[in-house]
């Protein structure tokens, strides 16, 4: 009795072992890739000819576009974004922070207004408060060899605790070249 007790229980768990690998086989092993039927093609199609038609729809650019595009001084525009995105940006935990950071991009006279205007900024010593600014536009007004002007228009979300407005104003620059650096002379909000 005591072999053939013992014989069931070892065809009872290898019987066991072998279901535990099958459903473990079945688990894990990836379903064959459904076989991807086509369409049949009737006749033949001209990729070539459908994208140049849809390229001739598309508009034109208007020739003050153009004009701009062309006298804009190369690093101009993308240095009147950034700068209008972090003089724009502060908050009452972070500080004043991205005003030292800009010096590099001011002249002296800039450099003076932007400590007179960090001066000027007061935050609630108990209640957060931030504004986060991305520039959406620029417009060049004036471009010579060295000096230009240019309007950016930055959307700016203003919260205090925990209520937020949106405020879209807009922001002058006016900048000199310094060697092949341009650098701002002027900032003035809108």
């Amino acid at each position: 009795m005591d072999n053939r007790r013992r014989n069931i229980i070892i065809a009872l768990v290898v019987v066991f072992i072998i279901l535990i690998a099958l459903i473990l086989w079945l688990m894990l092993r990836k379903p064959a890739p459904a076989p991807v039927v086509l369409p049949p093609v009737v006749g033949s199609i001209d990729l070539g000819a459908e994208l140049n038609n849809q390229l001739s729809n598309l508009p034109s650019s208007s020739p003050q576009r153009l004009a701009q595009e062309k006298n804009y001084p190369l690093g101009l525009k993308q240095l009147a974004f950034s700068f209008a995105e972090r003089l724009g940006t502060y908050s009452s935990d972070a500080g004043l922070n991205n005003f030292i950071e800009l010096r590099k991009d001011m002249t002296s006279k800039m450099q003076s207004t932007a400590n007179q205007m960090a001066g000027a900024v007061k935050f609630s010593p108990n209640t957060f408060e931030s504004f986060d600014t991305k520039a959406l536009s620029a417009n060049l007004l004036l471009v010579d060899a060295v000096s230009a002007k240019v309007t950016v228009s930055v959307q700016q979300k203003h919260t205090i605790g925990t209520s937020t407005s949106m405020i879209y104003p807009n922001l002058s620059l006016s900048f000199l070249k310094s060697g092949d650096k341009w650098l701002v002379d002027t900032a003035k909000w809108q």
